[in-house]
């Protein structure tokens, strides 16, 4: 374990040194984890100070933490990058650990509060490609809004490395990439319940 504690004051201090380059380019702060929501009081008061200095917040989320927290760090957002990973409960419990309920309901909590919002997808092989579930995240995705566009995240293996040198087994070693074709469907998928969808690189 290594990392140091700070004050929202400290955090922030570093945060504005760059606020004349966040005018010029349009960026901002973005929060993201394990879980900013683990860390609601403190993320919510960041923002806070970010919102009364013009520093656009961007909140990068699963969407696991109570609807109480998430509104929390909602009242300061300018823009959320929101995680769904599979839309079968069962299956998503079996995959992660926990059921995706929570994650749901405070999808729509973000949606109801017209905050503008980006959906991504950390697409895995042989776990969340199916073309049942890519229609099923479609599908859910634009019955709540149609103006959210879909970021596809194709599965990668940049973090085994991490896994290695903290004595943990990488347990999707033997998992491959993404082909481009597969990539490709998952798009037309999404893009055929009229969602803009773009497969980042």
């Amino acid at each position: 374990m290594s990392g140091t504690k700070m004050t929202v004051e400290e955090v922030y201090n570093i945060v504005k040194r760059d606020i004349d380059y966040y005018k010029v380019s349009g960026g901002g702060l973005t929060c993201s984890g394990g879980e900013l929501l683990m860390q609601a009081d403190f993320v919510a008061e960041l923002f806070k100070h970010c919102r009364i200095n013009e520093i656009h917040t961007c909140a990068d989320t699963s969407g696991f933490g109570s609807e109480k927290k998430m509104e929390k760090i909602l009242a300061y957002t300018d823009l959320v990058y929101y995680d769904l990973k599979h839309m079968d409960s069962a299956e998503h419990k079996r995959l992660c650990g926990r059921s995706n309920d929570l994650i749901l309901r405070n999808l729509a909590l973000v949606v109801e509060k017209g905050i503008p919002m980006v959906i991504r997808v950390p697409l895995i092989p042989g776990y969340n490609d199916s073309d049942e579930n890519i229609t099923a995240i479609a599908k859910t995705v634009a019955e709540l809004t149609k103006e959210t566009p879909v970021n596809i995240l194709p599965y990668h293996r940049y973090g085994e490395n991490k896994y290695r040198m903290i004595d943990m087994k990488y347990q999707l070693h033997d998992v491959k990439y993404p082909t481009e074709k597969e990539l490709e469907k998952a798009k037309h998928i999404i893009e055929s319940f009229g969602l803009k969808c773009e497969i980042s690189k």
